[in-house]
């Protein structure tokens, strides 16, 4: 039996891991910048970049190790080659978690500014379908690991991308709303909240588009 084409196999795994490399290390630069810029921060801020940073450092190293496995060691292997393994699932928990951590922050932080309980309670819910979602996606990559059973998990994924573009866009467009608002009543902080919003729109628009790329996919 012929081999299954390489390209199909592992090219999106290289081309993904080539550009999660450039993220990670994007990711790396502002832990670091983080660290030495905001010693003052409350630890609770301090323990929340730590973890997401070590998650994304093991979902690499798991990433590295995906494309060595198809691509090296197990290269002419046709069982191994039509079958995915521990690193797939991995990657796809990791995801989950960073994920739910940043947009919980996210939505922890607009409650304190605005005392919204409706629009918080509502993204809250959306983050909780997307990390159900996430992680029912990683388990039936565990339980049904063949390439030929990835249907699946189509269900569950596009909740996960759904939910994640609808909570992407949410948030962005909540924290857009109040900025707005406070800079057309706090003149002398209306620099502070511009930069702000730029930074919203740069982060939500980029998360929201990639989420909903991945499901347009």
């Amino acid at each position: 039996m012929s081999l299954p084409p390489m390209d199909r196999v592992a090219g999106c795994l290289l081309i993904a891991t080539w550009a999660s490399s450039l993220l990670y290390m994007s990711e790396v630069y502002q832990a670091l910048y983080y660290f030495r810029h905001f010693e003052k921060d409350d630890w609770k801020l301090k323990t929340l970049v730590t973890v997401a940073l070590v998650v994304d450092t093991v979902s690499t190293i798991g990433d590295y190790t995906c494309v060595y496995l198809y691509t090296i060691t197990y290269v002419g292997d046709l069982e191994y080659l039509s079958n995915g393994h521990w690193p797939i699932p991995l990657y796809v928990f990791a995801t989950g978690v960073v994920g739910a951590l940043v947009q919980g922050f996210l939505v922890i932080r607009y409650w304190r500014f605005t005392r919204n309980s409706l629009i918080s309670l509502v993204l809250s819910l959306g983050i909780i379908i997307a990390f159900g979602s996430v992680i029912a996606c990683g388990c039936m990559v565990v339980l049904y690991p063949s390439f030929d059973d990835r249907l699946k998990v189509k269900i569950p994924a596009a909740l996960w991308s759904v939910t994640e573009v609808t909570v992407d866009a949410g948030i962005t467009s909540a924290l857009l709303w109040e900025f707005r608002k406070a800079s057309s009543i706090l003149t002398e902080t209306k620099g502070i909240l511009d930069r702000l919003t730029a930074v919203t729109i740069q982060s939500g628009a980029a998360a929201a588009m990639l989420a909903g790329t991945a499901l347009i996919a």
